[in-house]
């Protein structure tokens, strides 16, 4: 008979995962792995057992694949006439989460299961976030794997083939595969054009496309360089997608604008009023402000100059401006004329 050994935690409750009691988790000699199939809170653990396999916590008997079979209630022992293959149904955790950083998205899952080692596959539905906002947080074993094996439209589902997991019993973190995006970044900000306002942070705004790529909900990590560092610089989610989606940061804190009112005058007969302002910006990269009166109703806004010239967009109640490659502190003369009333 084969003899099994135990080791971990002693429950898989929430806030138990790293606690100090001992949960009987079995280990299986060599060529008797278990494999977890992992379909968010649940999953199913298959292995080879024999008579008197000793059932631990957590773990409820799916199927056995024999003719008859019994559980010893007294110490809750499987009861098998020969060795045969086993199905257990137990609880488990899975977190999707992701990072960004500069137009590659990195795609992570940790994985927590009441068994200590086992061949993981795990089912990740792309538009049900019904697993993605569980965070958990315990010491665990990291994977950084060259290649997953990914098989899609299983059912709806995507099965990801992650091989051998060891810490399972604790937190086992995976990398699933980089993702290469084409992405447009832009950092944007909204301007009142009759009122200055100090240095304000630009919010960030990416439109991105993974080809051939289902992206299942998930905490989103932005990682952007500041001061020649990579620093984590906001939290979101990102919402299940078929390669396709939006990515909003409030504050960038890539590139910081500047607006100053110079000059107001007012044609009272033809409800005009002209503004000369300066915007500055400082920081790294691409821009988008958007001028909108917001004093008046019904209005239409021009652009008379821009010094020095830059793109811009007019639309019938506001002014959409672009200011592509900024690098480090620059100044723009605006003249508007705002009608309405």
């Amino acid at each position: 008979m084969a003899k099994y050994w135990y080791s971990g935690y002693d429950d898989f409750e929430d806030d138990d995962i790293a606690g100090e009691e001992e949960l009987i988790l079995p280990r299986f000699p060599e060529g008797k792995k278990a494999v977890l199939a992992c379909f968010g809170d649940e999953g199913y653990i298959t292995v080879e057992v024999e008579d008197l396999f000793p059932i631990p916590k957590h773990w409820e008997p799916a199927f056995i694949q024999t003719n008859s079979w019994y559980i010893e209630p007294s110490k809750n022992l499987l009861r098998v006439p020969q060795p045969c293959i086993a199905t257990f149904k137990v609880p488990t955790k899975v977190r999707v989460y992701y990072v960004f950083r500069e137009g590659q998205l990195q795609q992570f899952v940790d994985i927590s299961a009441p068994i200590e080692e086992a061949f993981v596959v795990v089912a990740l539905r792309p538009m049900e976030p019904e697993f993605g906002d569980r965070i958990l947080y315990a010491p665990g074993s990291f994977r950084s794997r060259d290649e997953v094996e990914e098989i899609e439209d299983v059912y709806g589902t995507n099965l990801y083939v992650l091989g051998d997991i060891v810490g399972l019993s604790k937190v086992a973190s995976v990398k699933l595969k980089d993702i290469a995006l084409k992405s447009e970044t832009w950092n944007t900000g909204i301007i009142d054009p009759r009122s200055s306002n100090q240095w304000l942070p630009t919010s960030l705004k990416v439109r991105f496309k993974a080809d051939d790529h289902d992206l299942p909900y998930g905490e989103l990590f932005v990682v952007s360089n500041v001061s020649g560092k990579d620093v984590v610089i906001a939290r979101t989610k990102l919402l299940p997608s078929k390669g396709i989606g939006e990515i909003i940061i409030p504050s960038s804190w890539s590139v910081f604008y500047k607006y100053e009112v110079l000059e107001i005058r007012e044609n009272k007969a033809l409800k005009e009023t002209y503004i000369v302002g300066r915007i500055s910006l400082k920081g790294s990269g691409n821009v988008k402000l958007v001028i909108e009166p917001r004093w008046i109703r019904d209005y239409g806004i021009r652009v008379l100059s821009i010094d020095p010239p830059t793109k811009y967009t007019e639309l019938k109640d506001s002014v959409e401006m672009e200011f592509t490659n900024v690098s480090g502190e620059t100044s723009y003369l605006i003249e508007i004329v705002c009608n309405g009333s």
